[in-house]
């Protein structure tokens, strides 16, 4: 016979939204990551192909994303 409990644990709520707020960071991160790499593709692309103007606004965005990270 299998037995469930009546009540829960006192810190299962608290085990739950440790487990959903690593969920929701893993996957800020996994976007920011993603973001970050489209625009490195757009970067290079710029680098090879640009013009003066595309090169600023790439600098420009570069420069965005690493003051970010900082």
């Amino acid at each position: 016979m299998l037995h469930v409990p009546s009540t829960l644990p006192p810190n299962c709520f608290e085990i739950f939204l440790k487990m959903q707020r690593k969920h929701t960071n893993e996957s800020a991160e996994s976007q920011l990551q993603l973001k970050i790499e489209e625009e490195l593709h757009d970067a290079q692309r710029v680098q090879t192909y640009g013009q003066e103007e595309d090169l600023r606004l790439t600098l420009k965005i570069v420069m965005k994303r690493v003051t970010e990270l900082v």
